[in-house]
Parts: structure tokens; sequence; C-alpha cells
């Protein structure tokens, strides 16, 4: 997909995967007549500087370790206080 900037400016880029450091860097729109194309383009009224939210659902693997470490957990802070009575 060929996306168009219509507004020249200057626009913070962020990439936050799921396994990795964010990664953040400016992106520079020039104002140049030469970029442009006959496709269709992405047409913004303002920048606005929110972070993009991009609805990542969690494995169902890494949602059952989180459990059992909350368990673990439980169990262990149980047994402690258990055994200084």
């Amino acid at each position: 997909m060929d996306v168009h900037l219509a507004i020249p400016g200057s626009y913070p880029v962020r990439a936050a995967p799921e396994d990795a450091e964010t990664a953040t860097a400016d992106l520079t729109v020039p104002a140049s007549a030469s970029n442009a194309g006959a496709g269709p383009a992405l047409v913004m009224s303002e920048p606005s500087g929110e972070p993009h939210a991009i609805d990542r659902p969690k494995p169902v693997s890494q949602i059952i370790a989180a459990m059992v470490v909350i368990a673990l957990g439980a169990t262990g802070g149980s047994i402690l206080i258990r055994s200084q009575r």
C-alpha cells in the first residue's frame, strides 16, 4: 500500500514491537511537487502527536504463563506467612 502525505512537515514516528524496545524517529516530509503521484493521498488536517494504538491480542500461552506465575507467587506468599506464625 502506497501512502502519500499531503502536508509537508516533521512527524514523530514510534515503533513498539512486542518483543523489543521502542524505537523512535522523526519523519520529515518535504514540500516538493516531484513527490506527487496519481494514487490516493493520505490527507491529515493537523499532525496530532498522539501515539497510535494497535490492538494486539496476547497469545493464550502467554496468558497461561502469567496466571501460573501469579498462582505460584500467591502460594509462596501464603506459605511464608503461615511459617511466620
